[in-house]
């Protein structure tokens, strides 16, 4: 899933085309990514959401060890052309910082393999 490799820091701003930007980013995404434990279990969480809870449902997690935690919520669901998809929102909260992230995951085999992209609207 995309939100399992975001970056906490949402207040974060990023002026585009400058090397200083593109170094500044790289340190905000190293330091402000979810410890890979926690990401694991952020990943586990968005797979059995989108695969077992209906529009409106909403699934913790937590990582004691990073004191990291988030949910997935399971905002809709379409299907379109073969399509089968399901718009979620994952909040995540690490080092006192809080991030919200929506994205459409994708299945066009009966939810046994998904595609992830970020929702734009």
């Amino acid at each position: 899933p995309t939100s399992s490799n975001m970056s906490v820091n949402s207040n974060a701003t990023y002026k585009p085309n400058s090397l200083g930007n593109s170094f500044t980013r790289i340190i905000e995404n190293t330091y402000w990514r979810l410890p890979p434990e926690a990401a694991n279990k952020h990943t586990q969480t968005v797979y059995f959401t989108i695969n077992n809870l209906q529009d409106g449902e909403l699934m913790t997690w937590q990582d004691s060890a990073s004191s990291t935690s988030g949910s997935i919520k399971i905002l809709m669901t379409n299907s379109y052309g073969g399509t089968y998809c399901r718009l979620l929102n994952s909040q995540v909260f690490y080092k006192h910082k809080t991030r919200n992230l929506s994205e459409y995951a994708c299945s066009i085999d009966k939810g046994r393999t998904w595609t992830f992209r970020p929702y734009n609207g």
